[in-house]
């Protein structure tokens, strides 16, 4: 996966990425990036889970070393499938958490 808490990548390189695997696999562009930012975010939101549980456990170090990117992440698919509601419902956790 290119979204991925734990690894970011330009703009650039998601862009070209996403349209050679349309190409090759001949699907529509802008319906592989739907889906794949609708996938995407749902597996990162899953993945902050997974980070809070560990801290709540006593191991807060992947939280505190990935929280800003899966964040990053989070925001970027919201963005992406202008789920406006969402990002203002997102952006108050975010700022109630740092």
């Amino acid at each position: 996966m290119i979204f991925d808490a734990r690894r970011s990548y330009s703009t650039k390189v998601e862009d070209k990425l996403l349209k050679l695997y349309a190409r090759r696999m001949k699907l529509n562009l802008k319906q592989l990036k739907s889906d794949i930012h609708m996938i995407s975010l749902l597996r990162n939101l899953r993945i902050l889970g997974n980070w809070v549980q560990l801290y709540n456990a006593g191991k807060p170090k992947y939280l505190k070393v990935f929280r800003k990117n899966t964040w990053a992440q989070i925001f970027k698919h919201v963005e992406y499938l202008r789920l406006w509601d969402l990002r203002e419902i997102f952006m108050e956790i975010y700022n109630k958490t740092s």
